[in-house]
């Protein structure tokens, strides 16, 4: 997936409203700059602390997605400001939206760091997911606005569990699937339940999981539970995982 070869250029910085995107102006917030996003655009989203949830309301189009591309001039963090047991549900809440690209972010200080639900064609890479108990989680899809097409790949996902397993089975997930035709690829992910899972949903299938290293995880190192058909996962490496990859119950 690629940015749109003649989409605007636009500038983001910490704040709190206003701006018109502009080098010399740019939005204050990334809210501010989400309600100006159209399809095609990239925002260029500059170093320093973005605080609190971040839902976002505008969508892109197939072959002209919205681009948050971060690390331009040092780190873009996106900090839902939340405290182990007082933390914020989410740090981006992607809700019915497509056609979106988040790269070269940093999430942190939520349970559930990057959520999209009834979602489609969104792209999460290079980014830097730390300090929630879930990374990237799409779970929830109807036959309105089924999960498809997502790409998750080049990120760092590390959540709270240690390692050796102390605790029974825990709820930390790295990235959480349901939906059709994901690749989840080149991802290094630590210090979790699970790393990467299938999950039930109204379809689960034409998903891959390749070249994925997965370490210090206190239940399954890949989980691909209740995928129903072409489901493929391979070329990945787990070290010090109490259980390697598990395949029940599958469908078709």
């Amino acid at each position: 997936p690629r940015a749109f070869a003649g989409g605007r250029q636009l500038h983001v910085v910490p704040g709190a409203g206003g701006g018109s995107g502009t080098m010399a102006e740019p939005f204050l917030g990334l809210a501010a700059a989400d309600a100006q996003a159209q399809p095609g655009d990239i925002f260029l989203v500059h170093a320093g602390v973005y605080a609190g949830t971040w839902t976002l309301r505008s969508s892109g189009e197939p072959g002209r997605p919205i681009v948050w591309r971060g690390g331009v001039d040092g780190e873009a963090i996106l900090d839902a400001q939340g405290q182990a047991a007082q933390r914020p549900e989410r740090g981006i809440s992607a809700t019915q939206i497509h056609d979106v690209h988040f790269e070269r972010l940093t999430v942190r200080g939520a349970q559930f760091l990057v959520v999209a639900s009834h979602a489609q064609r969104l792209v999460l890479r290079g980014c830097h997911l730390y300090e929630g108990e879930y990374g990237f989680t799409a779970t929830a899809g109807d036959s309105a606005h089924p999960l498809l097409d997502f790409y998750v790949a080049d990120n760092t996902i590390e959540g709270p569990s240690t390692w050796p397993r102390t605790q029974g089975i825990e709820d930390a997930r790295g990235i959480q699937v349901s939906g059709m035709g994901h690749v989840i690829c080149h991802n290094r992910v630590r210090g979790f339940a699970d790393a990467i899972d299938t999950f039930r949903g109204q379809a689960c299938a034409a998903i891959d999981i390749y070249h994925n290293e997965l370490s210090e995880l206190t239940d399954d190192g890949i989980e691909l539970d209740y995928s129903e058909r072409n489901t493929r996962c391979f070329r990945n490496r787990l070290t010090n995982v109490f259980q390697g990859i598990s395949a029940q119950p599958v469908y078709g």
